[in-house]
């Protein structure tokens, strides 16, 4: 099992706010604080004009994902969404993780530079990992059946980076974690792969396959995060939301 997160970090800065990722953080000159140096933070914290904070701040998807979307729904967290599409090719391989928190932090800031304060922006990213490589979304039918045909009967490792940006008075305060999730599917013949692949679900996934849907009859079993396999890590994107001073709970209220 490789099951792996990494402690939310906040980034704070008054005037600049730059795409970076964990492990370029410190060399940006910011400060960090890991998870927990922020102190305790009140569910029901105010804002200057004494409204609790989780009702005044909006909240802003920056995802085109179906999926990301239905899970904010679902665990009842309200937010307005919006597409942000950015150029993935990072010209030099990083490492996954480096990966998925570079490319999160890309979409929030494109978004956070379109939303006025007081708002917090959340995107996300989300890639396949197994033999050294990455699984991106297929280009084309003939790709995602070779990625299908890569990772059928094995293990391979999802990696989703999460980069929330709050912007608030002349503060702008960045957060960014990383969650991993270990797939195993079973064994897959040449017309199971056809097959789903006919149904088109795997052209907009990382990696071929949506285990939320269809693809849920290919895996055999999931060590770690189901969430973070979907594309969203909700537990941990809740913890980095009231670090920044948004309760969730007070806003099903």
């Amino acid at each position: 099992m490789n099951n792996h997160t990494s402690p939310p970090m906040i980034v704070q800065s008054t005037h600049e706010m730059r795409a970076i990722g964990t492990a370029d953080v410190a060399k940006q000159g910011f400060s960090v604080l890991r998870e927990g140096g922020l102190g305790e933070v009140s569910p029901n914290r105010l804002n200057d004009n004494n409204v609790p904070l989780s009702l005044s701040m909006r909240l802003v998807l920056a995802s085109a994902s179906p999926r990301r979307r239905k899970l904010m729904e679902q665990a009842g967290i309200p937010c307005e969404y919006v597409s942000c599409d950015i150029d993935e090719n990072l010209g030099k391989m990083l490492p996954p993780q480096e990966t998925v928190l570079h490319l999160s932090t890309l979409k929030a800031k494109k978004a956070a530079d379109n939303y006025p304060q007081p708002v917090i922006i959340i995107a996300a990213d989300t890639i396949v990992y197994i033999d050294g490589r990455i699984l991106n979304k297929p280009e084309s039918e003939e790709e995602a059946i070779e990625m299908l045909k890569s990772i059928a009967g094995r293990k391979h490792t999802v990696y989703t980076g999460v980069t929330l940006i709050k912007k608030e008075g002349l503060n702008t305060t960045q957060s960014v974690f990383c969650e991993t999730a270990d797939v195993f599917m079973r064994q897959l013949t040449e017309y199971e792969i056809y097959a789903y692949v006919k149904t088109g679900e795997p052209m907009d996934k990382a990696g071929s396959y949506g285990i939320q849907e269809k693809g849920a009859t290919l895996v055999s079993r999931v060590e770690g995060d189901y969430f973070t396999v979907v594309g969203l890590p909700l537990a941990q994107l809740a913890i980095a939301l009231k670090e920044m001073g948004y309760d969730i709970m007070a806003a099903w209220k």
